[in-house]
């Protein structure tokens, strides 16, 4: 499954006649025509080869109990991402998306084997990860969230790996219901080649927007795409060569000079962040229905 984070606008902008050839009833029902509408909320934060600050942005519709919210932030073993919005239906906003992106990337990471024969060999490098968060979407909502990673060895072998893609609308599947995702671990791998540079690149994707629903024609809702708990990096696993075997005593270099071989901690939220962040996104949620 894919999703795309590029957002299309169209806006609507009635065509006004001369004065002379437009009546005051006419004038009178244009004016009382509801407009089309966007706003939008959007973070994008990197850390590595580029560095950014943490990134935070929130924008209300004409009914400030309409709003999206983004935010992000990235470390290097360690991504946040958080993407809210709440719809009362207002006629003024057909679309409302948030959207929140962090990237960690380390490049010229070169792993040698203890071998020589095995040096320009192709090999796997085999890693942990662990990702926290909750995904929750109601009415005309639409909840996503995407953890990808990217390199490994240069073409034909180097590629991207979605580590999971998830989305909740109870719109289309109503048995998902909201989606929890705590402390999930994994582990995934990238081709190297022994010897040679490569670069990997951590990708989180949050996504929070209002979707054409026929069965809530007002567009009210709310959705929630929470991982700022987020994405931790979970130290190598293993190295394999082109045997499949693993590999021990490799010499591993990375100019950056991050511990590429150890898991990093996570870092919790505040819990007082965390219990006024949830708890006011329910308290307009709530709002949104009544």
């Amino acid at each position: 499954m894919h999703f795309n984070l590029h957002f299309r606008q169209q806006f609507s902008r009635p065509l006004l006649k001369p004065f002379a050839l437009c009546s005051f009833a006419a004038l009178s029902m244009l004016a009382a025509a509801p407009a089309h509408a966007f706003f939008h909320a959007s973070c994008n934060s990197y850390a590595g080869v580029l560095n950014s600050p943490a990134c935070s942005d929130y924008q209300t519709g004409a009914d400030p109990l309409e709003y999206a919210s983004a935010r992000s932030d990235a470390f290097m073993g360690r991504l946040r991402a958080e993407a809210l919005v709440s719809l009362v239906g207002h006629p003024l906003y057909d679309t409302v998306t948030a959207d929140a992106h962090a990237v960690w990337t380390e490049q010229g990471i070169v792993i040698n084997a203890p071998d020589p024969v095995l040096q320009g060999q192709r090999g796997d490098f085999y890693f942990n990860y662990s990702f926290h968060g909750s995904l929750s979407a109601d009415g005309a909502g639409q909840a996503r969230v995407g953890f990808i990673v990217g390199g490994g060895a240069p073409q034909p072998f180097g590629n991207t790996r979605t580590l999971f893609e998830w989305y909740d609308n109870p719109s289309d599947l109503a048995s998902w219901g909201d989606k929890a995702v705590n402390i999930l671990n994994g582990e995934a791998h990238l081709p190297i080649i022994f010897g040679e540079p490569f670069d990997i690149t951590f990708r989180l994707d949050s996504l929070a927007m209002r979707a054409n629903r026929p069965a809530y024609p007002t567009g009210a809702g709310s959705a929630s795409s929470s991982f700022f708990n987020t994405a931790y990096w979970g130290g190598i696993s293993k190295i394999t060569g082109p045997d499949g075997n693993v590999v021990t005593g490799y010499g591993l270099v990375v100019p950056s000079g991050f511990d590429l071989a150890s898991a990093v901690a996570p870092v919790p939220l505040p819990p007082a962040v965390w219990l006024f962040a949830t708890g006011l996104f329910a308290v307009l949620g709530r709002r949104t229905h009544g």
